[in-house]
């Protein structure tokens, strides 16, 4: 049987570009459903791709939100 791509990893690789936070969780629970699947899911480098965008996006905010108060 092929292995399946993960559909949390999907939906969380788009989500880091509209809603870090959500991105970011979605990735995350994803990326343990892949490493727990052994081999029957794939998705992995979306995953790892959506957590870090997420954190990239994140920290951006951040990092505007107090500048912009400076």
């Amino acid at each position: 049987m092929p292995a399946k791509f993960n559909g949390m990893a999907i939906a969380g690789f788009i989500l880091s570009f509209l809603c870090s936070i959500l991105g970011l969780i979605l990735s995350a629970v994803a990326l343990g459903q892949i490493n727990k699947s052994g081999g029957t899911q794939k998705g992995k480098g979306l995953a790892v791709a959506g957590i870090v965008i997420s954190i990239i996006s994140i920290a951006f905010s951040i990092i505007f939100n107090i500048a912009a108060r400076s």
